[in-house]
């Protein structure tokens, strides 16, 4: 495997890792216990069926489309005082 790749293991309990190289290595294992649903997988988000995939990359994308609307940064107000 190269860097930066991910592997999916089964459940067989044991994973027997060996070096190819003199270097140095680092690997994040994680580990779950099996979901009782099949998974619909999306850009942004899993879900257990399409049409909930389908709502919320919808929920997503509306608020990408809100956030966009609003100006980037701090907002600085001006107050103009006359004397």
């Amino acid at each position: 495997m190269a860097t930066g790749e991910m592997a999916v293991f089964g459940a067989s309990g044991t994973i027997e890792l060996q070096a190819s190289q003199e270097r140095s290595a680092v690997f994040v294992i994680g580990s779950a216990e099996p979901h009782p649903h099949d998974l619909v997988t999306g850009t942004y988000s899993v879900h257990t069926s399409r049409a909930a995939l389908a709502k919320g990359e919808a929920g997503i994308q509306a608020l990408a489309e809100r956030m966009a609307l609003r100006p980037a940064g701090p907002q600085r107000r001006t107050a103009v005082f006359s004397g």
